[in-house]
């Protein structure tokens, strides 16, 4: 289980919500009751895939939410970033760690393209989110290692993502 709170907001993940297929629980505070507002899924979310795995919401004053998926069939992972609006929670992004911009949008990631989320890396494992600056945890990342004690460790990485318009 993960857990957010910013402002009068809470976010709760429950990866193995539904067949492991996971869900995030939206909350509201008002007066001194918390009443769910929410409940939320990816929108190609899938049973095994861990939704709200990690989960984090925006301290910046934007109601932005961030949610890893961190599939326990694959552990490819994915992430995606939920909009506050007049509508409720909307899905406006899905991010992988393979440069494919296609995914991206609206969020540009910064990462050289010789750095790629592969199976099994943990890629949504931890995410943060403030403003227009989101950052993704890959901490199984294989290619770099690291030799201590004769023996070879995964380095792992981190995923940097900045929101920018599509009309530049």
């Amino acid at each position: 289980t993960a857990v957010s709170l910013a402002q009068n907001i809470l976010a709760i993940g429950c990866p193995t919500k539904n067949s492991n297929m996971g869900a995030v629980y939206i909350y509201n505070k008002i007066g001194n009751s918390w009443t769910l507002n929410s409940i939320l899924s990816g929108s190609d979310s899938v049973s095994g895939d861990r939704f709200g795995n990690s989960v984090k919401l925006d301290y910046s004053g934007s109601s932005r939410l961030i949610v890893g998926n961190n599939s326990s069939v694959s552990a490819t992972g994915t992430v995606y970033v939920f909009e506050s609006s007049s509508m409720g929670w909307i899905q406006n992004s899905k991010l992988k760690g393979d440069n494919n911009y296609q995914y991206n949008l609206p969020y540009y990631n910064y990462i050289p393209p010789t750095i790629t989320s592969q199976s099994y890396d943990g890629f949504g494992y931890s995410v943060s989110i403030y403003g227009d600056r989101a950052i993704v945890g890959c901490p199984n990342e294989s290619q770099y290692y690291e030799y201590s004690g004769g023996t070879l460790h995964k380095r792992g990485c981190v995923f940097f993502y900045y929101r920018c318009s599509l009309s530049n």
